[in-house]
């Protein structure tokens, strides 16, 4: 599990101007994307602390 503000520092940085807010959108649009593939089960909210991944991806 990441919280929201370790999946800001690694992908903007520290000092980068964006608000952590951004990594909520970023996450949306990758749920739709893993929802294409049926797959958007695999990242879980963890709300008020941040995202994790769940188990192995359902290949058929």
């Amino acid at each position: 599990m990441l919280t929201r503000e370790q999946i800001f520092d690694r992908v903007w940085g520290f000092d980068s101007g964006s608000a952590t807010t951004a990594v909520d959108v970023y996450m949306h649009l990758l749920r739709k994307k893993l929802a294409a593939r049926n797959a958007d089960n695999l990242l879980r909210t963890v709300r008020g602390i941040g995202y994790m991944l769940m188990g192995e991806p359902y290949v058929h």
